[in-house]
Formats: structure tokens, sequence, C-alpha cells
């Protein structure tokens, strides 16, 4: 987030416990804050202050900047002397004096397993923004919140949404539950619908584990605990092999042709229909119940450079 200090509130009286405490947002790397200290009111104000906080407040500011020429921000708050709070104009228009709620307030990332899905989301990100997320996270900039299903989920966003604030320190991820392309499942949608002003991200595929990389399914079918174990796991990842990339995006990893066979809310049509008999008896209870876990496991690439 970027943070636009208006000149006014500079102008005496001043809250300087305060406004010290909004440049050291971008001190501390939680937020970028800018200020024209070339001002008449700003440098005004700064001649009041220590060396020492001068100094801390030029290099804020400079880091701000930098860091907003390089990638803007895409949330961006002036604080002023405002009448009232404008969460919609844009910037977003934020009364100084009551701003810091939340200034202070982490980012939320809501998932529906805060430990499969976190580890699904990191193994998708660069290294560069790993290291960022993380931390934010051990600074408490930001925390994961466990959504706990589409349904608990949609839920959620809708007690959210009665806080303006919620759009500007949300951001919602989850399946689409498509037994085929482009077609998300009911509760899925309705999720989608209800997040209405928070960002979200809608998988494509249908799980976070119709992700998961061919060496990744290897390793865990080499994995098994015995002979046996490791033969039928080869025997069902190459029947999983063997269908189409669209098909293996939506494809239930979890609890095979059998359990989708049950649903009555949604059909994959025709899209198995080329699948032979032979394999859609060897997926027909899926993979595993925890495939999605092999995400925890995979150990993400260092980057070049």
């Amino acid at each position: 987030m970027t943070i636009t200090l208006a000149p006014e509130v500079f102008a005496p009286p001043v809250d300087h416990t305060l406004l010290i405490s909004i440049f050291r947002y971008a001190v501390a790397g939680r937020h970028r804050v800018l200020a024209e200290l070339g001002s008449t009111q700003v440098s005004a104000w700064l001649k009041l202050q220590s060396p020492g906080v001068r100094e801390e407040i030029g290099i804020a500011v400079d880091w701000s900047a930098e860091s907003e020429a390089l990638e803007p921000s895409a949330t961006r708050v002036s604080l002023g002397n405002y009448q009232q709070n404008n969460w919609t104009a844009k910037p977003v228009q934020l009364r100084i004096d009551q701003a810091r709620v939340f200034l202070e307030s982490s980012f939320s990332i809501v998932l529906e397993d805060s430990t499969t899905d976190k580890a699904f989301l990191f193994k998708m990100l660069t290294q560069g923004e790993r290291d960022f997320l993380s931390k934010q996270l051990t600074s408490g900039f930001l925390r994961i919140d466990h959504g706990g299903g589409l349904p608990s989920m949609r839920r959620q966003v809708t007690d959210r949404n009665a806080d303006p604030s919620s759009r500007y320190r949300t951001w919602v991820l989850f399946d689409s539950d498509a037994l085929r392309p482009g077609l998300p499942s009911n509760e899925s949608e309705l999720l989608r619908k209800a997040c209405r002003n928070i960002p979200y991200h809608q998988l494509q595929r249908r799980f976070i584990e119709n992700y998961l990389p061919p060496q990744a399914l290897r390793a865990w079918a080499k994995s098994g605990l015995d002979r046996g174990a490791r033969t039928e796991r080869f025997v069902q990842i190459d029947a999983y092999f063997r269908m189409k990339t669209a098909q293996q995006h939506h494809f239930n990893m979890k609890d095979g042709f059998s359990r989708d066979a049950k649903r009555t809310d949604a059909s994959a049509g025709d899209l198995y229909d080329d699948v032979n008999q032979g394999d859609q008896a060897t997926l027909a209870q899926g993979l595993s119940r925890k495939i999605g876990g092999l995400f925890n496991l995979i150990v993400a690439p260092k980057e070049k450079g």
C-alpha cells in the first residue's frame, strides 16, 4: 500500500507522534509513504524534528518513491483533514486521525486450507515473491486465514464485505471444482459472486492437486511403503498420464471417477468418453485423499541470478 500525506496535515495543530509513526511504516517495510518534503508546510514541520528523525523520514520517502517507480502499488491512500473517509475514491481518502486502525491491520489471505493451500500458493510464486511474503508473515503484516471449504468461505467474505476497508486488506484463493473446462461448480460460483469488491482468484483447474507437476507424482509413486504399493501407484499415475491435458486438469485426484458419478449438481459430460475402461477402473477411487499434501514436500527451485 502506498500512503500519501497531504501537506495540510503538517500544519498546526500537528500530532507529531502520529506523523512520525506513519513514516516509520516505510522504514519497517509495511507501507510506502510519500510526502512533498520540499513544500512549505512539510519543510517547516521537518525543522522541528531532531536530525535523526529527519534522516529517517528522508530514507523512508526515498525508499517509497523508488519502490513505487519499480512496481506501483495496487492500493493508494491519501491521508488528509477530510470531513469523512471515502473508501471508493481513487486514491482512497482517509482522515489522518482515523486511519491508524486500518493501516495497522494485517493483510489477510483467505485459503480453503491454511496448510496445504498455503504450500500450493508458495510453490506458484517466484523466489522473490516467496521471500517477501515470508517476511510479511514473520513481521505480522500478513496473515493466512483458514477458510474451511467453499460454503464457509462464502460466509466469511459476506461478513467482510460489510466493512468497506476489507477490499483493501483481503485476498481470496479458492478451487473452481470444475468437472470440465470453463464450468466451475455452483458452490465455487456462489463464492466468486460473494467476493464482490474483495480481490480473489478462482482456480481454472479443478483443485490445487491438479497443478501437481509430473515429477511430484512420480516421487509419490516411488515413496510407497512396499513394492506392491509402489507398483499400484505407478499403474495409477500411468493411467492418469495417458489422459489428455484437459482431463488431467479436471480429474478428481482424491476420490476418482466413482465419487463424481454420484454427483447430481454437475457432470463432466463427454470429457472422459475416450478414456479406456481399464484406465477408468484404475482411477475409479482416485490417487490418494492426501495427494494435495505433496505441495508441502516439493522443494521450490532457487532462481538464477
